[in-house]
């Protein structure tokens, strides 16, 4: 399912520590877990206050959208989500701040090609 999630909406999945696949982002991360996906909201620096207050707020709009809450605590939250639900899921990425990869037209990857010659030729001297 996150496969899925992760190929519509162009993000890139890496694993996690556990080894577990993720689509991560500045303020969390994007998982499945039990044929559900969930957004994990981290305050990964709980001494600032206005951390604190970002994590607090992220939550309150996943809440107003119609997530799921699963765990919420004061360092971190687990919201669960309908990916088939298109303002839930683009409000999911956009609470966790994932980016999507970036795909290169084939005119623009034309242009580097040519680019990447001029310099070689630069270098070389020829």
């Amino acid at each position: 399912m996150l496969d899925r999630f992760a190929s519509t909406h162009n993000l890139k999945i890496r694993r996690d520590e556990c080894g577990d696949p993720i689509v991560s982002g500045k303020h969390g991360h994007i998982y499945e877990a039990d044929g559900r996906l969930g957004v994990c909201l981290l305050d990964n620096r709980p001494s600032l206050p206005t951390k604190a207050r970002t994590l607090l707020n992220l939550r309150r709009k996943a809440l107003a959208a119609g997530f799921t809450p699963h765990q919420l605590g004061e360092a971190e939250s687990i919201l669960l989500f309908d990916p088939e639900d298109k303002e839930q899921a683009s409000l999911a990425i956009r609470l966790v701040r994932a980016k999507a990869k970036r795909t290169l037209t084939p005119e623009r990857r034309a242009a580097l090609f040519q680019q990447m010659a001029r310099v070689r030729q630069y270098r070389t001297g020829s």
